[in-house]
């Protein structure tokens, strides 16, 4: 929409000849800023200029920074009102009166209201046309915490929603958007955190936002309706009847606020902005903005933009009370909301963070801001178990509170902005296994709280023996104790071990050499040694060692007469004996 044309008087023609001969004299505001802050100090102005985060922007980018367009009387159609009502307690939803301004304060902040604020962080819609967009979610940020009484608290709604999902062909970041487009946007659609949809400088599309802020649709941000004032109206010229006026909205929150932006704005440091057009440059095109207060003490208004904290006061700006009839016709137009019964009532949190609770039906996963409608029921149940990955759950232990149900209920209304935090304990799965004929202990897959020690056992069945432990746990030693660190698979490996050849009795020729020796027991599991005796047991000559399958071919040593003899074989898990077995007595012949 174009600028409207604005009334100049003498006074302002006065001024235009002075700084025509200082821009005469070679002052240009865009290349030499020492030259533009003494035309601001010869005017008498109270602000510094400088390079700033958006100060060098071709003017096709400047010019998109300032994405306003003007409402038409069509568009406001029911909304205009002559100034906002004090609504006294009835806007607060917390235990505890929100704040509000009165006709006696000199200074009114938002952002350090009673050494607090309800103003949320600076953010920057970067080579976007979406100001419309930042200065209504800020606005709605604001009048949650003010509505909750909850001052500090890291609320941060999706931007990014309101630019892809209100009406694409109209407002979008090439040629900005309407604040009654948003308004009727978050009265209807609402928003959500910008975990839901990140901002991306861009149009975006909007089936990109969460699942969540289609499917639950009771977990956006809503506002219940939406007026609009102008300070200046109707007042003849009357500054501080405007002044009055534009205090008036302030006192019950911020407000969206309207303003012509020229160029010297984007090289604002600091101070009390005013703008004379013919030293400040050319108008680059409209902005919204966030109103957050007043100080009379400085005769200016306090306000927030979305440019960074790279951009003037850490991103705020003061502007001076003349504005509201001054150039920049600063909030010509002022929008604030009534959010009503949207309001989150509780912030839910957990133990470890990320963990899904449910409300009524609807899931959500941690930390989260609840919402209903004022006066409803509201329940909450802490899920549990949950899986988190393969062999690892929580489980719910107890609320902050001190309830141990999983599920609270709320059986009064509600009251917004209280916290909840689940308490859960990590548990690793044991999974015990058996091969062969025996049992282990405990049986079966259990569950076990995170660094907690866990006696297993294995115990074989009649003819077996217990060869060791494989898995993520290794040894041959029963019971042994387990700390749950970790998931853990085992397995306790049983076989039988006994001698297959020879057998006593038997008769062996020293001519059979190689002979084999064979014997029951697992393979690749442990290791085996072979030893001989032809004195009865009394000494032992090595066969083999560190074997790994239950066999070998034995040369048989020759003897010059028949010559009893006895075979030993010893299984090992590592240097630990398992079992040793012996033959009876054999006959070796030459």
């Amino acid at each position: 929409m174009g600028r409207r044309a604005k009334m100049k008087t003498i006074a302002l023609f006065a001024l235009f000849l002075a700084s025509t001969f200082l821009l005469f004299m070679g002052i240009s505001y865009s290349a030499d800023i020492d030259q533009l802050n003494a035309a601001i100090q010869a005017r008498g102005a109270k602000w510094a200029a400088g390079e700033t985060s958006v100060s060098k922007l071709p003017v096709e980018l400047k010019q998109r920074l300032s994405g306003l367009k003007y409402d038409t009387p069509e568009r406001l159609e029911g909304h205009v009102v002559s100034g906002r009502p004090k609504l006294g307690n009835s806007f607060s939803f917390a235990a505890t009166p929100s704040p509000s301004c009165s006709d006696t304060d000199s200074v009114c902040d938002w952002t350090n209201r009673n050494g607090h604020s309800y103003v949320t962080k600076v953010k920057d819609q970067g080579q976007c046309g979406s100001c419309w967009a930042f200065g209504s979610t800020a606005v709605l940020e604001s009048d949650t915490l003010i509505s909750l009484n909850q001052p500090g608290l890291s609320l941060d709604l999706s931007e990014q929603i309101m630019l892809s999902c209100t009406n694409p062909g109209t407002d979008n970041c090439e040629n900005g958007g309407y604040p009654s487009d948003a308004a009727n946007f978050l009265v209807h659609s609402g928003t959500n955190l910008e975990s839901c949809y990140p901002y991306t400088t861009t149009d975006g599309y909007c089936a990109n936002a969460c699942s969540e802020y289609f499917s639950h649709p009771s977990s956006n941000y809503y506002i219940d309706s939406w007026s609009v004032s102008s300070p200046t109206y109707n007042v003849s010229g009357n500054y501080a009847a405007a002044i009055q006026n534009m205090k008036n909205l302030l006192y019950q929150g911020p407000v969206v606020g309207t303003m012509d932006v020229y160029d010297d704005f984007f090289y604002y440091q600091s101070g009390i902005y005013s703008c004379d057009p013919n030293w400040g440059g050319g108008y680059q095109g409209s902005h919204a903005i966030e109103i957050v207060g007043w100080d009379d003490n400085q005769q200016a208004f306090h306000v927030k933009n979305s440019w960074g904290t790279g951009w003037g006061e850490n991103g705020y700006f003061w502007i001076s009370y003349d504005e509201l009839f001054g150039n920049t016709s600063f909030a010509y137009y002022s929008y604030f909301y009534n959010i009503g019964k949207h309001v989150p009532i509780i912030n839910v949190y957990s133990v470890p963070s990320g963990l899904q609770i449910s409300s009524d039906g609807n899931g959500y996963y941690t930390p989260v801001q609840l919402m209903c409608e004022t006066g409803s029921l509201v329940s909450v149940q802490a899920i549990s178990p949950q899986s988190l990955s393969p062999g690892c759950q929580v489980i719910f232990t107890h609320w902050s509170n001190g309830a141990t149900s999983p599920t609270l209920t709320f059986t009064k209304p509600p009251v917004g902005g209280q916290s909840y935090t689940a308490y859960f304990n990590t548990q690793y799965e044991l999974t015990m296994n058996a091969s062969g004929a025996g049992t282990v202990s405990p049986s079966g897959p259990t569950w076990h709280n995170a660094n907690t020690s866990v006696s297993i056992s294995a115990k074989p069945g009649s003819g077996y023996t217990f060869f060791g432990w494989t898995g993520d746990v290794t040894g041959i030693k029963t019971p042994v104790s387990v700390k749950m660190s970790k998931p853990y698979n085992v397995t306790a490996n049983f076989a039988q071990f006994n001698l297959v050849a020879p057998l006593a009795g038997t008769t062996i020729l020293s001519s059979d050499s190689p002979y084999l020796i064979q014997w029951n027991g697992p393979s690749n599991l442990v290791t085996y040694s072979a030893y001989y005796s032809v004195n009865g047991g009394l000494t032992w000559k090595a066969i083999v060692s560190g074997l790994t399958s239950p066999n070998y071919s034995w040369s048989v040593p020759a003897v010059t007469r028949a010559t009893k003899c006895l075979i030993k074989v010893v299984a090992y898990n590592g240097k630990t004996v398992i079992k040793q077995l012996s033959s009876g007595a054999f006959t070796i012949t030459p």
